[in-house]
């Protein structure tokens, strides 16, 4: 199966107002396990080839302006695995992930440990006309962001404190 990250998904941390994200360009293949008696399939996703790209200045807003030039905040999946639901077309991911705050390519913040499951809260299904077919779908999750232990980083973003991603997908198959 394919996953493909789009546009229009949105991050929200602790008191920010909401990140407008442009995810468009990542996403990766995933290993899918035999369908149980239930419709459900395993899936597993490489986090070495999963691609998950960096928020910056071209593809990353808030308050209807684009970050500051020279900062980038990586993503970098450590694990991303669940269940396909074959009958409702619905994923259930958990996803453990380290976001890395970087300024200029020069200094480089304590990472922010995400673990949070990322869940299917709508859908549409497309067709196309050769018979293959994908599902958009949007997958939120919520996290507890931990303190870094770093004193500046977690006052200025309030650690611990509540983290939101919705996140645009589509979903095929693959040969």
């Amino acid at each position: 199966m394919l996953l493909e990250s789009q546009r229009d998904s949105s991050l929200y941390i602790g008191n920010f107002p909401k990140f407008l994200y442009n995810a468009t360009g990542g996403g990766g293949k995933g290993i899918l396990g035999p369908v149980n008696d239930m419709g459900i399939r395993n899936i597993y996703f490489s986090t070495e080839t999963f691609s998950i790209p960096s928020l910056s200045w071209r593809n990353t807003k808030i308050l209807g302006i684009p970050l500051m030039p020279g900062l980038e905040i990586k993503i970098v999946p450590k694990i991303l695995q669940g269940t396909f639901n074959t009958i409702t077309n619905k994923l259930y991911l958990e996803f453990k992930a380290e976001f890395i705050l970087i300024l200029f390519s020069l200094v480089k913040a304590p990472k922010l440990h995400i673990n949070t499951s990322l869940k299917t809260i709508n859908q549409n299904k497309y067709a196309f006309d050769n018979d293959k077919s994908y599902v958009s779908q949007m997958l939120i999750g919520r996290s507890i962001v931990p303190k870094t232990g770093h004193f500046l980083l977690d006052n200025f973003l309030s650690l611990p404190c509540e983290a939101t991603a919705e996140l645009i997908c589509n979903l095929s198959e693959f040969n």
